[in-house]
């Protein structure tokens, strides 16, 4: 059972130069969660868990009881119609993994779990969210670049992409604005929200105003065109991995198995983070949003995020708060404190 332990800290909450911006709704994740004008700052106290569960419950139904927020905007999202080369790329990695029965062998299920592993834990959770997207490690290039390139293999989007729309989302957690906030309806939080063709504009200006630093790397620029070509070639290379090492039948279930499969399981494991961890669980803050502690969160997900509010990662604990921009350095020596502070409480679980 967890014990709560309360310690009163000061930390450092710095913005990088490079993401500084005049608008309001283009600040970064560390500023806007630490006080921002932003609607969607999320002023936060302690609250008792077991005290005030109650209370949270009702709150919760008071909360689905009304209108989705949003929802007008949400339609306003399809006027432009679908998004065909995204559906389309669902649809095919769905429809294959109809194949795995038939092409089943345990070295498959093990590339399997190893490469959601990769890709799913190391590549998203560690590169595309805890590194690009929060900063809460710093690291050298070739390893930032590694890391990207593994996330781009989840089948989720380019780097790029998906740090854009994840700070899009921070900045509007649950309000009008938010990417994929479960107040627009539960499937749209969860897969929907991806769908619809905003154009290219919208894109350039998405990527440009909430990664501004990403853009600038050419690097990621290149992973970014590169996203649809590294699939194929990894699809390549395992099929001649299998069909060398064994046969073609075991190069078969490697690409059913090592492409298919595996990226159903990531997306969709990262799509609960979205939708499930923000309907259901249990609340341990009063915030503006509905972030949730989702008990079977960490039992699916490929490093064990159980999403507590505020957090991405339970053994991050706070560090969107307590580390930000002055987090740890992976391979490098420490980093220097900027000139934005702020004093906060934060729990610790022990």
């Amino acid at each position: 059972m967890w014990q709560r332990t309360i310690h009163a800290r000061r930390f450092i909450v710095t913005q990088p130069r490079n993401l500084i911006t005049t608008e309001p709704d283009a600040t970064f994740l560390d500023a806007t969660d630490m006080g921002s004008s932003s609607a969607s700052s999320s002023s936060t106290a302690l609250v008792a868990p077991k005290r005030r569960r109650r209370k949270h419950r009702k709150a919760a139904k008071k909360r689905s009881a009304q209108p989705a927020r949003g929802a007008a905007a949400v339609e306003n999202r399809w006027q432009n119609g679908i998004d065909w080369p995204v559906v389309v790329w669902i649809a095919v990695v769905h429809l294959g993994i109809l194949a795995a029965p038939f092409y089943f062998t345990w070295k498959a299920v093990a590339l399997m779990a190893v490469l959601h592993w990769l890709t799913g834990g190391i590549g998203v959770c560690l590169g595309y969210h805890r590194q690009l997207t929060h900063g809460s490690f710093s690291t050298y290039r070739p390893v930032r670049f590694l890391l990207a390139l593994l996330g781009g293999l989840s089948g989720e989007g380019s780097a790029v992409s998906w740090v854009a729309n994840h700070r899009k989302h921070h900045v509007f957690s649950d309000q009008e604005g938010d990417p994929h906030s479960p107040r627009d309806g539960g499937l749209w939080s969860h897969m929907l929200w991806f769908m619809p063709n905003f154009g290219k504009k919208y894109e350039e200006e998405l990527t440009r105003r909430y990664a501004p630093d990403l853009v600038k790397e050419r690097s990621l620029q290149w992973l970014h065109k590169m996203f649809l070509p590294s699939h194929v070639l990894m699809t390549a290379l395992l099929l001649a991995v299998g069909w060398l090492g064994w046969d073609w039948y075991t190069g078969l279930s490697f690409v059913v198995w090592g492409m298919f499969v595996r990226l159903v399981g990531v997306l969709h494991v990262t799509w609960f983070v979205n939708s499930a961890s923000h309907l259901w669980g249990y609340r341990n803050y009063e915030t503006t949003d509905d972030s949730r502690n989702l008990w079977w969160a960490p039992r699916v997900s490929a490093d064990g995020p159980s999403r507590p509010q505020m957090v991405g990662d339970r053994r991050h604990l706070l560090d969107d708060f307590s580390h930000g921009e002055t987090g740890p350095r992976l391979g490098r020596g420490p980093r220097r404190t900027g000139p934005q502070e702020a004093v906060g409480v934060i729990a610790v679980r022990i």
